[in-house]
């Protein structure tokens, strides 16, 4: 549970769940969505079963040493332990660096427009289904633990689950994690500050100025379509 709030660590203990706080405290760049370790107020708490958590906690702890081999084996173990598929996790440690920057340039490249699952729309802030960044768009390992949870959406709420699978094929042209526009069938031009309720999301300069500027777009942005 990353930007871990406590009203839902409370809700994850009340269901049963064991919950440990990982060391530090990070918060995001101002200029891009990037996390910054060190400062802000922000933290990651583990949620589950409590050897499981545990060992996340460990495997957390040397994922941020020093030792290359070592995090490449801890954060491998993490993934798998947070229901990974080995491909995305290995096309995460691949990258020159491990940040939501690089993890974007990688997934939408140079191009005008890409062609993705829609169970791998990681680009709809609180209403993803993965939590993780996928090897490819396209991924069917991924899409498999996406379409899981929109089944379990559906069966628990079942509007929303509709709602959803809508919101989740529609066209959307993105910048980076905060900065966005979605083409909906019937809501028409939604905006990233309309899919969260995060404080964090709308006090984040570089989104303020996108919506400030529209509508003006900035420079690059890829068109990313979804295969039904």
């Amino acid at each position: 549970m990353e930007f871990a709030a406590s009203d839902r660590i409370h809700r994850a203990q009340e269901l049963g769940y064991v919950c440990q706080r990982a060391d530090g405290t990070y918060d995001v760049a101002s200029q891009s969505p990037d996390i910054v370790y060190g400062s802000g107020a922000f933290t990651t708490v583990f949620v589950g079963k409590e050897d499981a958590v545990h060992r996340a906690i460990e495997l957390e702890h040397i994922e941020r040493g020093p030792e290359p081999e070592k995090r490449l084996l801890a954060m491998r173990e993490l993934g798998l332990l947070l229901g990974y598929p080995a491909c995305c996790t290995k096309s995460y440690e691949a990258q020159q660096t491990q940040d939501e920057s690089s993890s974007f340039a990688r997934l939408l490249g140079n191009d005008a427009s890409v062609q993705g699952h829609h169970a791998n729309n990681l680009f709809l802030l609180d209403h993803q289904l993965i939590s993780h960044f996928p090897c490819s768009l396209l991924c069917e390992k991924s899409a498999e633990v996406g379409l899981q949870a929109l089944e379990i959406c559906r069966s628990r709420t079942p509007t929303y689950g509709e709602s959803l699978d809508i919101l989740l094929r529609a066209p959307i042209r993105v910048w980076d994690r905060f900065r966005f526009l979605i083409q909906h069938p019937t809501l028409g031009e939604l905006r990233p500050n309309q899919l969260s309720l995060e404080e964090r999301v709308h006090r984040h300069p570089a989104l303020r100025s996108f919506l400030s500027q529209l509508p003006l777009l900035p420079e690059g942005g890829t068109s990313v379509y979804w295969n039904t």
